[in-house]
């Protein structure tokens, strides 16, 4: 009889041996708190998964260029931040061209060209086999993707033009983005200041035809 109660008590104290290591071994394959978890993303796309810093709020109120361009270092595989842009890019008080207008960092800044756009974007690209390009007067549709285009805040009617410089012209409210994709009745983006956004491609066609058809892209050298 006690043979048997001695068997009992080491079958019983094994079993209990065996519940500790198996809820050791579950608590290990458990994920830790929310480190896993995307929680920077904001928004995703079958092309993209949008962050905080592809928007242009709140560090950069009028900095949609800078913005636009960072998404688009980074789509190609460069590592740059919008503020890394906005501090690198030329600023002038008249010259919206080869500079841009004001301060990106301010409410009270303006905007700058495809010139300024594509010159700032290179100097990112040394000693990479890529080379920032600018186009101006193509369709959309023949544009390479990505690519950074220049038009109004949601596509509102251009108003202006309120300055012109050589055969540039600043319209209000002007706005950059990226181009992920152009569909049949679509455009695919992402906007500095909405995350991913689509838009009806007609009236994004008329309102980038009106503030003459600028881009720019990054291609191989």
């Amino acid at each position: 009889m006690r043979k048997t109660r001695n068997a009992v008590r080491a079958l019983l104290a094994a079993l209990a041996a065996l519940i500790v290591v198996f809820v050791a071994l579950v608590a290990a394959s458990q994920p830790s708190g929310r480190a896993e978890e995307p929680s920077e993303v904001l928004e995703a796309s079958e092309d993209y998964m949008v962050t905080a810093a592809d928007m242009q709020l709140p560090e950069l109120p009028t900095g949609c260029e800078a913005t636009a361009i960072a998404t688009l270092l980074r789509l190609n595989g460069v590592d740059a931040s919008k503020t890394d842009i906005a501090d690198v890019m030329p600023k002038s008080d008249t010259d919206f061209v080869h500079s841009f207008l004001g301060d990106p960092y301010s409410k009270n800044g303006g905007c700058c060209m495809s010139l300024c756009a594509v010159e700032t974007m290179r100097k990112f690209l040394v000693g990479c086999s890529l080379i920032g390009y600018e186009t101006e007067g193509y369709d959309l549709a023949d544009l390479p993707t990505p690519c950074v285009v220049w038009v109004t805040i949601d596509l509102a009617e251009p108003q202006g033009p309120l300055k012109t410089q050589g055969a540039y012209s600043m319209f209000y409210p002007s706005h950059c983005l990226t181009v992920l994709g152009v569909d049949d009745d679509t455009v695919r983006t992402i906007d500095p200041l909405k995350g991913y956004e689509e838009y009806p491609r007609d009236k994004f066609e008329h309102v980038y035809s009106v503030l003459g058809k600028q881009a720019v892209y990054i291609g191989k050298e």
